[in-house]
């Protein structure tokens, strides 16, 4: 689970569990721009739009590589769901 500020897609708070999958602390992701962890693509710029223009209780879906600390990227899945300014987001990754 991960939610984010839909204005300014900061992310307010995160499940540990991340650190699991991109190696980096909570304390260095909290209050930071969440499309810095996405490799930028032909869909990044959507994937923003998209996000800062969600209706509360819309859910959108999203596939996105996310980048590691260690500059490896992996496939997450998204459901994300908008209310009251901040974005609930949830995510799995590549199944193996």
């Amino acid at each position: 689970m991960c939610i984010i500020d839909q204005k300014s897609l900061v992310i307010d708070d995160l499940n540990p569990v991340y650190k699991l999958h991109l190696g980096y602390e909570l304390s260095e992701v909290r209050k930071s721009d969440f499309l810095k962890y996405i490799k930028e693509d032909e869909s990044t710029k959507s994937i923003e739009d998209r996000l800062k223009s969600l209706k509360d209780d819309v859910v959108f879906e999203f596939s996105c590589i996310m980048l590691g600390k260690d500059g490896v990227g992996k496939q997450f899945n998204w459901m994300a769901i908008a209310k009251n300014g901040k974005i609930h987001a949830s995510a799995r990754t590549e199944s193996k």
